[in-house]
């Protein structure tokens, strides 16, 4: 006897969506013959033992590696070793990852730098940085100094801490008295060809 087709009060319990989700290509026949696997044959698995082979071949041409790769037999190292490998890694998850990602995110982390800054490598915290050019500090205008400066008329100048001036002909010489700011800036203006200094 056949069994009853499920009813609609029968539920189906998921108990992850991210089963639902996660497609994963296999491999169940090959032209007309039907892989004698239940579920199939993974590609990605395919794929690891594909990489798995050739590096052991590599591996084989290598001068001191290959006598070593050479003592293993024939059978483990062209049938067991790839299909183990691609078997084993397509079911590896390492936080959460397959094993490709998480081998070139261990490759990246141990050839990289460990301190990174906005994408870029740095120093490690408290080591000597040396610069080989030397470095000149300015002072822009907010600052609470009036900066050595030569002006010449025509020109308006507006003073916003307490100043001293001393005319010497067409020469006035201005230097600062405090460093209080003034409640109301005072505005100067002087004529053509004036020379006005400020130390």
């Amino acid at each position: 006897m056949s069994e009853a087709p499920p009813s609609r009060d029968q539920k189906l319990e998921i108990r992850s969506f991210r089963v639902v989700f996660q497609l994963e290509r296999r491999l169940h026949r090959i032209q007309h013959w039907k892989l004698p696997l239940p579920y199939g044959l993974p590609l990605r698995g395919l794929a690891y033992g594909a990489f798995v082979l050739a590096a052991i071949l590599l591996l084989g041409r290598l001068p001191v590696v290959g006598a070593v790769v050479g003592l293993m037999p024939p059978p483990v190292r062209f049938l067991l070793a790839p299909v183990g490998a691609g078997f084993f890694l397509s079911r590896a998850r390492v936080d959460g990852r397959p094993a490709h990602r998480f081998l070139l995110a261990w490759g990246r982390d141990r050839v990289g730098s460990r301190w990174v800054s906005a994408f870029r490598a740095i120093p490690a915290p408290g080591a000597c940085v040396r610069f080989d050019e030397p470095i000149v500090f300015v002072p822009d205008s907010s600052g609470p100094e009036y900066r050595p400066a030569r002006l010449v008329g025509p020109a308006r100048v507006l003073l916003r801490y307490p100043a001293r001036a001393t005319q010497r002909g067409r020469r006035l010489l201005v230097s600062q008295g405090s460093d209080m700011p003034l409640r109301r800036g005072k505005e100067l203006t002087f004529a053509g060809r004036q020379d006005v200094r400020f130390r």
